[in-house]
């Protein structure tokens, strides 16, 4: 399969065809191996032990290496991860290279989807006190708003929330010109209902004799 890892894929059969030897012989030889830790034989597959111990790679060679790791069989990393707890030094030290390198490529993918999925809290508030400046200012992040807003920011993205806010700052209703002198705030306006009907135009200013109810 790949001689990156020290990993070959070869039935019996082939080796068997290949060396001229029997099974029987086969199997001996592969047992006397693995007592030297040289290599062994596990289902269709050669694993030489101390061929990813004495590998130099850079950090493409170290990416492709995952790569290939990734596409074996899940029966085959396990049984690996098997054979290096059971003592296989040079196997295990291989293999904890591997590991590191997906551990990292793990962590920088989490960022990576953090940064993608979560809103920029401060960014977004400061469009708020920007845009409505008559309206009551944010004391606190709570779970519950970064909520609202993480929902917001993935249903809309963050323009579409500058854009209620620059609604709701010229909106006369919203700013307290209404039968209950009522005005809305940070946590009404990021709420999904509220926030539709701002960025749909409910609010917007209209006929001064007009009144819309909250």
């Amino acid at each position: 399969m790949t001689n990156m890892l020290g990993v070959y894929e070869l039935s019996l059969r082939k080796i068997t065809f290949e060396t001229g030897l029997t099974v029987e012989a086969v199997t001996k030889a592969f047992e006397a191996f693995e007592r030297d830790r040289k290599a062994f034989y596990i289902d269709g597959f050669v694993i030489l032990i101390n061929w990813l111990k004495n590998q130099s790679m850079n950090t493409n060679m170290k990416t492709s290496a995952l790569r290939i790791f990734d596409n074996l069989p899940n029966w085959l990393k396990e049984r690996l991860q098997i054979k290096a707890s059971e003592g296989f030094e040079s196997l295990s030290k291989g293999f904890e290279m591997l590991s590191k390198k997906e551990k990292e490529k793990e962590i920088e993918s989490e960022i990576e989807d953090e940064s993608e999925s979560k809103a920029d809290y401060d960014l977004i508030v400061d469009f708020y006190h920007k845009h409505c400046p008559n309206l009551s200012r944010v004391q606190s992040i709570n779970d519950t708003r970064k909520g609202y807003m993480n929902a917001r920011f993935a249903e809309y993205g963050i323009e579409k929330i500058e854009e209620v806010f620059r609604i709701a700052g010229g909106s006369n209703f919203l700013n307290g010109n209404n039968e209950k002198r009522w005005k809305a705030d940070f946590e009404w306006l990021i709420r999904p209902e509220n926030f539709l009907k701002t960025l749909e135009g409910k609010y917007n200013n209209k006929d001064t004799e007009r009144r819309l109810s909250v």
